[in-house]
């Protein structure tokens, strides 16, 4: 989603919800998407999941963990994490890994990821290349390397 798709994405919910059409978290994480560099955008999105329940949804809570990220928001993308509990997918977990890297937070990634296969949910390359992506925020050349050697054994 680019900048210009923000209006009319926003444009569409309004209607939709005028017309009595109900949202779901499909069309939320959506909008999420589509929002871009809106901030002030997403925080009145983010309101209105909460209030609307649909923080309850895996889905939108993962499209604001990336959003937040992105946005250079790391402690929202950590706040809306952490309130999943329960909610928390492999998506989320991955999210997360790769905010902590994108943030130069390597160890907290790497951390993550420790608590992740713990909580005994499934790897996939998406993980293992946001863990080696971890390790090069960190500087850390012999563990990327280390990590890189178990993953081809």
């Amino acid at each position: 989603a680019d900048a210009r798709e923000t209006v009319p994405a926003m444009t569409l919910f309004k209607r939709m919800r005028e017309l009595g059409f109900e949202v779901d978290g499909f069309t939320l994480s959506g909008l999420i998407a589509a929002s871009c560099d809106c901030i002030e955008l997403i925080k009145q999105l983010h309101c209105f999941s909460v209030s609307g329940g649909f923080d309850s949804y895996s889905s939108v809570n993962n499209a604001f963990v990336s959003y937040y990220s992105k946005a250079g928001l790391l402690r929202e993308a950590v706040s809306v994490f952490y309130a999943m509990d329960e909610l928390r997918d492999e998506v989320s977990w991955n999210s997360m890994i790769v905010a902590y890297g994108q943030h130069k937070e390597g160890a907290k990634a790497l951390a993550l990821y420790k608590e992740m296969i713990f909580k005994g949910f499934k790897i996939d390359m998406y993980t293992l290349s946001s863990v080696l992506n971890a390790f090069t925020s960190l500087g850390h050349l012999i563990g990327g390397r280390q990590f890189h050697g178990k993953l081809i054994k």
